[in-house]
């Protein structure tokens, strides 16, 4: 099979042996130490992005006297999809982008992104691989 990652990260794939899900957080976690890397999955240099967002203001939230946040919701182009080789149908690539650019190709059998993210136990912002691929 011919993966080809447009993502700036190499994606691994994990065993879910060494697993599991916190119980007060619910992700799941492991440690450097404890994964099994099933598939490493290297970044080609080639990027799959979307475009554009609009941004609408959609209401101010004050949290203190004098101070006030603004909450906007983003709206992405996704016609503007750059980096994604057109569909033909007989390619036997596998493109692997981020999660938010595979929502946005529709009908696409050979886009997917990584699932199940596994965090490091120590360093929860830390993502160690995850457990399979989703389209």
């Amino acid at each position: 099979m011919n993966f080809v990652n447009l993502t700036p990260h190499s994606i691994k794939v994990l065993s879910a042996k060494c697993v599991v899900q916190n119980e007060q957080t619910k992700l799941l976690e492991s440690t450097p130490e404890e994964i099994e890397v099933i598939l490493e999955i290297p970044p080609s240099g080639n990027l799959a992005r979307l475009g554009s967002q609009t941004l609408e203001l959609i209401e101010t939230l004050e949290v203190d006297e004098g101070t006030q946040i603004e909450v906007k919701k983003g709206t992405w182009d996704k016609s503007s999809i750059s980096g994604l080789p057109e569909y033909s149908g007989e390619s036997q690539a596998i493109y692997l982008v981020s999660a938010i650019v595979a929502q946005a190709v529709d009908r696409r059998y050979d886009v997917y992104s990584p699932g199940g993210l596994v965090r490091n136990r120590n360093n929860p912002s830390e993502i160690l691989g995850c457990l399979y691929l989703q389209c």
